[in-house]
Order: C-alpha cells, then sequence, then structure tokens
C-alpha cells in the first residue's frame, strides 16, 4: 500500500487558479452526491473520524464548487467585515492580492488520488481557522484518514474538506452558517442564521459537519454523529461500550 502524504504546507498552501476555474457550479455538484448511499456512508464514516482523532475538531466536508474568477497573482481570501445595508458582520471570500500583511491560512481543500496531496483552494483570515490549519498541518494521520474516506467513496471529485467554525462569527445552537453569492460585489458572503428559517428556494447545502454527542443509558454509552444537512439534522449510532455503574450522562444534538 502507498503512503499518503500529510497535508504538507508548502504544497497544500499554495492556490492554483486553475484548479480552483476547473470547479463546477454548487448546483451541478450537488446534483452528484444528494441521496447517495456512497455520500452517506462517507458522512459516516467522517462523523467516525471526528469522534475518535485528537486533531480533527472543526473539520467539514464541502461541496467543491467556485464563485468567480480570479485574476493572476491573487487567491480567494475570507475576511469577517461590515456587509449589506444593515452593516451586520459577514463572512466574505473575494479576490485579493493584498494579504502578506495579514495572518492567512488555507481553509479548504481539494484531495485528489493521483497527488495523494490536500490542495488548498480557500483562504481564511479567521483565528480559529489559523490555529487549526497549524494544528492539522502537523498530524499527518488525520488528513490521511480524511483522504482514505474521500477516496474509498469514490466522491472526490465532488466533495473536499474545510475547516468549518469560526472564532469571528460564532454561531450558536440552533443556528447555521448560510453562505449567498454577492454577483454585483463578486463574492460569497456567509451569515449566521436560524435552523429552519434559513434555507428558502433555491438553496442547497455546502457544509457538513458531523458533531459529535453523547446518549449514555445505564450501563451503556452510545456515540454518534450528528450530521447538519442545511436544516435537517441526523443522527446515527456509530458505536456502543460499556461504562461504570453511575457515570452515564445525556449530552444532546446542537
Amino acid at each position: 500500500m502507498i503512503e499518503l502524504h500529510p497535508m504538507d504546507i508548502d504544497r497544500s498552501s499554495v492556490f492554483t487558479r486553475e484548479r480552483y476555474m476547473a470547479l463546477r457550479g454548487a448546483k451541478e455538484t450537488y446534483a452528484q452526491v444528494e441521496g447517495t448511499a456512497a455520500f452517506k456512508e462517507l458522512l459516516e464514516e467522517f462523523g467516525k473520524l471526528l469522534n475518535t482523532a485528537v486533531g480533527a475538531e472543526d473539520l467539514g466536508v464541502f461541496l467543491l464548487h467556485r464563485h468567480y474568477a480570479f485574476g493572476p497573482g491573487s487567491i480567494p481570501l475570507e475576511r469577517r467585515i461590515p456587509w449589506g445595508e444593515s452593516g451586520e458582520y459577514a463572512l466574505v471570500t473575494r479576490a485579493t492580492s493584498d494579504h502578506l500583511h495579514e495572518k492567512v491560512a488555507p481553509s479548504r481543500w481539494q484531495y485528489t488520488p493521483q497527488s495523494r496531496l490536500f490542495e488548498a483552494l480557500e483562504y481564511s483570515t479567521d483565528p480559529l481557522a489559523v490555529d487549526r490549519w497549524a494544528s492539522l498541518s502537523s498530524r499527518r494521520e488525520v488528513p490521511a484518514a480524511a483522504a482514505r474516506i474521500l477516496e474509498d467513496s469514490g466522491l472526490w471529485p465532488f466533495l473536499g474538506l474545510t475547516i468549518a467554525s469560526r472564532s469571528s462569527l460564532p454561531k450558536r445552537t440552533g443556528e447555521i452558517y448560510l453562505e449567498t453569492s454577492d454577483s454585483k460585489a463578486m463574492a460569497s458572503v456567509v451569515r449566521v442564521q436560524t435552523r429552519g428559517n434559513s434555507m428558502g428556494k433555491g438553496q442547497i447545502p455546502t457544509v457538513w459537519v458531523p458533531i459529535t454527542s453523547c446518549w449514555c443509558e445505564d450501563g451503556m454509552k452510545c456515540d454518534a454523529a450528528c450530521i447538519e444537512e442545511g436544516s435537517e439534522l441526523g443522527c446515527s449510532v456509530i458505536e456502543h461500550c460499556e461504562v461504570p455503574s453511575g457515570e452515564h450522562h445525556v449530552v444532546p444534538c446542537v
């Protein structure tokens, strides 16, 4: 068996415009994974990874898709800035070549079996994303496991790896991140929305985050992966193990 390379910082942090522009649109890509058994199995396996691997915190699976063209020398960079008439803060991704004075880290990657590397597609200035990137790039077992899951599913042309959480725009229980495109500003805009009220006509999920939770009964502990799909939340039990009497507790899916 060929050993997977780690997510090498020198190669995976380099943005390639041609690679980004070769991506499909979100609607076209989602049609390739929606409702498939391989997609369900991939999410379950990814949930197991997050539930067992140190350093996999805040990771998610995202739909490989592009928004707008990026000129030579620029990268798609996410910043937290006031946006729209309300002036509320949002995470806004636009093409920029002026980022050398900021702490920037790759936050979304595409994996290909040919290169056996995760190659950067988008970047962020969010402190949590920068911190998680530093941790992730030093733990080769986590990206190696994620690579195997993507490759085994056969869905690697449509799905990639992302750092899903943000400290600069946190969401609370009952909320999700909603990503929209602003064609006039040529930007991708992520806002926090209430779960159940955010998914409208024409909107599709682009990020799935398995969230680990526990349900404990007398003498039994159940580890579950909760898969966040837009406004829907489904839970599947992935492992059972006995725990000493009196040490059970309940933590609900959030």
